[in-house]
């Protein structure tokens, strides 16, 4: 997923196992936490379970920061930044048990606004969840205060129609 953002910290990302958000089971990526100086992926909010490293003014209250966020099945979990010179792998992490993903939120916290900007295309060949000619796709589902976009994303199944003898 490609979003840029404005803001001056803890911009975040929720990765959940339900569609709606509502599950037990997920990630939260904050980037630009403790006044924007670091970033980290929690499994589960306040669990103890955090992936977490330096990253001194990653985001930007007057500037729009474009950055990048992939989960794959095996439970690595990457985030990007797109800088002047290319695109740069800010962290990576793998989740030895990965949980499912099937929801995607976004939120600024601790009092911060942000303004959010989401990128998302779809196509019509391409393997999802590893299953050949399928793609994946988001809907905006609802707003709310806490996480303002809720995505719902599902599998798109295409049918190859070969002329049969």
């Amino acid at each position: 997923m490609r979003f840029g953002v404005e803001a001056c910290n803890d911009a975040c990302i929720l990765l959940s196992s339900a569609v709606n958000l509502q599950s037990q089971d997920f990630y939260e990526i904050c980037i630009g936490g403790s006044n924007n100086k670091v970033t980290n992926i929690r499994r589960k909010h306040n669990t103890g379970n955090v992936h977490q490293i330096n990253t001194i003014d990653i985001v930007n209250y007057t500037e729009q920061r474009t950055l990048i966020v992939r989960w794959m099945l095996n439970g690595e979990i990457t985030l990007l930044k797109e800088t002047n010179g290319g695109t740069e792998v800010v962290m990576k992490w793998t989740d030895p048990n990965p949980i499912p993903i099937h929801g995607v939120g976004i939120m600024t916290g601790w009092g911060a606004d942000g303004l959010w900007t989401l990128e998302h295309s779809s196509f019509l060949i391409g393997r999802y969840c590893g299953i050949p000619t399928t793609y994946g796709n988001m809907v905006l589902l609802s707003t709310s205060e806490n996480y303002i976009m809720v995505l719902k994303i599902h599998r798109l199944r295409v049918f190859r129609m070969d002329a049969i003898d």
